[in-house]
C-alpha cells in the first residue's frame, strides 16, 4: 500500500514537471512568433489617435538659450477651457522634426480623410497612402498632399526605429505595426491593403453602396420662431450670457 502511494506521488511529480516544461516552451515559442516583438503598437496607436482624434496639439516655446522642445496635447475641460499636458512616447524622443511631423499630419487629416472617403486613395500595408484611382482623377495639390503625408509618416517610423534600436532590416515590420494601428481607427468604407496585393474595404465591400442607398435627410424649416425662444426671462438671460474661457491654457 505504501509502495503504491509513493509510486503515485512520483508519477504526479513527473506529470507536474512535464506541464511546467510545456508551458515554458509554449511561452518562448509564442514570444518568438509575436508580430510586435518591440511592443510598438501602443506607441503607434497613440500617434494615430492624436492625428485622427479630438485632441489639440501645440508646441511649447523653448526657453531662451535652451534646446528643449515639448509637444503639448490638449483636451476639452468641462468648464469650457482646455487642459494641456506633455505629449510623450515611450522610448521615443520627440524631436522638433518628429513633433512637427505629428502636428502636420493632424492639420491635414481632414483632407486625407476626404481622399479616403471618396475612394480615390487607400492605405497600403507599408504605412503609405496611395492612389486607388487613375492619377488623372487627382489634382496636383492632392498628389502633393499624399507625398507630404507619407514623408511625415516615414519620419515617425524612423523615430520609432531609433528609439527602440531596431535594425534596418526590420523597419518594414515597424511600418506594418503602424499601418495596423491606423486601420483600427479608420472609419468603415476606406480601402485598406490587408496583405500585400490584397485590398479590402473596411466594413465590407458593399458598405459604400449601402451608405449611398440611404434616404437623404430632409431638413424642415421651423415655422414658429417663438418656439425656439426660452420660456421665461431667467432662461433668456442665462442663455445670452457669454462663456468666458481662460485667457491662458492651464496645464494640469
Amino acid at each position: 500500500m505504501l509502495f503504491e502511494k509513493k509510486r503515485l506521488m512520483a508519477g504526479f511529480n513527473i506529470l507536474k514537471w512535464l506541464v511546467m516544461i510545456l508551458i515554458i516552451v509554449s511561452t518562448f515559442t509564442l514570444s518568438s512568433c509575436s508580430p510586435d516583438p518591440y511592443n510598438l503598437h501602443p506607441q503607434a496607436y497613440k500617434v494615430e489617435s492624436a492625428v485622427m482624434g479630438g485632441v489639440a496639439l501645440d508646441m511649447q516655446e523653448p526657453r531662451q538659450g535652451s534646446g528643449e522642445y515639448i509637444l503639448l496635447e490638449g483636451v476639452p475641460y468641462y468648464d469650457g477651457g482646455i487642459v494641456w499636458k506633455a505629449y510623450y512616447l515611450t522610448d521615443v524622443e520627440i524631436t522638433p522634426k518628429v513633433g512637427d511631423a505629428i502636428r502636420h499630419r493632424k492639420s491635414r487629416w481632414g483632407e486625407i480623410f476626404g481622399l479616403l472617403s471618396r475612394g480615390v486613395a487607400g492605405e497600403n500595408a507599408q504605412n503609405e497612402i496611395i492612389p486607388r484611382a487613375s492619377l488623372s482623377e487627382l489634382t496636383e495639390a492632392e498628389k502633393k498632399l499624399m507625398e507630404e503625408e507619407n514623408r511625415d509618416r516615414e519620419i515617425i517610423i524612423s523615430a520609432f526605429a531609433k528609439g527602440k534600436k531596431i535594425v534596418l532590416t526590420e523597419i518594414p515590420a515597424v511600418r506594418r505595426v503602424s499601418a495596423f494601428a491606423r486601420y483600427q481607427l479608420l472609419p468603415p468604407g476606406v480601402w485598406v491593403e490587408r496583405e500585400p496585393g490584397e485590398w479590402i474595404v473596411k466594413g465590407g465591400r458593399d458598405y459604400r453602396a449601402k451608405v449611398m442607398a440611404r434616404e437623404p435627410i430632409e431638413l424642415k424649416p421651423v415655422d414658429d420662431v417663438n418656439a425656439t425662444q426660452p420660456a421665461n426671462n431667467q432662461e433668456s438671460e442665462k442663455a445670452s450670457e457669454p462663456v468666458l474661457l481662460s485667457p491662458q491654457p492651464r496645464v494640469r
